[in-house]
């Protein structure tokens, strides 16, 4: 027997900046927002399942336009509060 398990309907889901274009940008944030202890490169790619060089590409530019920060090889999203 099979159980689905399913959010609240009142469970805040914090959204995706806007200004994210790209599926793959978004699709890297919210691999970040899983973990809280920041992530490294390995880890992203192994659940985005995008190439490292195109995983650093995107890394660099969310970092650049201030949605990602980089400290002791992890990274974590920055929150727009």
């Amino acid at each position: 027997m099979m159980t689905v398990t399913s959010r609240s309907a009142e469970a805040e889901v914090e959204p995706l900046p806007e200004e994210l274009e790209s599926a793959q940008a978004k699709l890297v944030y919210l691999c970040l927002r899983q973990f809280e202890n920041g992530a490294t490169v390995d880890q992203i790619q192994s659940q985005v399942g995008i190439t490292k060089l195109a995983l650093h590409s995107l890394l660099r530019s969310l970092s650049g336009k201030g949605y990602v920060r980089c400290e002791d090889g992890c990274y974590y999203p920055v929150r727009s509060d």
